[in-house]
């Protein structure tokens, strides 16, 4: 298979992150150079950020690590 080159800036990409929060998971769209602060992200949930686990990932959102569509999640 033959890659091709996008001409695509890192900034221009679409991030999507999965969060655990005490008994529910939802995911974050950010941009790709965007990084999650953790003094913003406690100062609003009241604590500290927590990735959904891996072996977690797919079964919460139907999508593999590194595949998370921001859109077409599994229900609930």
């Amino acid at each position: 298979m033959r890659r091709r080159k996008l001409y695509v800036q890192a900034d221009q990409i679409a991030k999507t992150l999965a969060f655990s929060f005490e008994d529910r998971s939802f995911v974050v769209v950010t941009s790709g150079m965007t990084r999650i602060s953790n003094q913003k992200f406690k100062k609003v949930f009241n604590q500290r950020p927590r990735m959904l686990p891996h072996d977690q990932v797919e079964t919460m959102t139907g999508y593999q690590i590194g595949g998370v569509c921001p859109f077409a999640l599994n229900d609930g």
